[in-house]
């Protein structure tokens, strides 16, 4: 069954993050950044960072029951880069920052350069996942 979605706004902020941190909590990348489980639930402020700009332009949906969450960020709307690099000089192992900012430099490279939507994070709680949420 097809779960419905609705959008979310600033009120739904840790909710949203919430089911953001739970998503990525067996990634392989973040964990390499974050493999200490302390550091990675400290990093709810690093995915806010990157896409909670979404919250505050209402183009953050959720599927009922906050079970998966797709943050996009309208077209000359980009992510908080400078509480970003902070959220990650705090909470990531000093001799990942090189490597980490290396990578996401080549990421950058790829980003479109015209005016385009964009999205960041979409994640699902592992719980969830198998039921065709993310597809939504």
């Amino acid at each position: 069954m097809v779960p419905t979605i609705f959008t979310a706004d600033i009120n739904d902020r840790e909710k949203v993050l919430s089911i953001v941190l739970m998503g990525f909590s067996t990634d392989p990348f973040l964990r390499w950044i974050c493999p200490e489980a302390d550091n990675y639930l400290l990093f709810k402020e690093g995915f806010d960072a990157f896409g909670g700009k979404a919250l505050e332009t209402n183009t953050t949906y959720v599927a009922e029951g906050y079970k998966g969450t797709a943050l996009w960020l309208p077209p000359n709307t980009e992510a908080d880069e400078e509480r970003f690099i902070k959220e990650v000089e705090k909470n990531v192992a000093p001799e990942k920052h090189e490597p980490l900012f290396k990578i996401l430099e080549k990421m950058e490279e790829y980003h479109p350069s015209e005016t385009c939507w964009y999205l960041p994070i979409i994640a699902v709680d592992p719980y969830c996942q198998n039921q065709g949420i993310g597809s939504c």
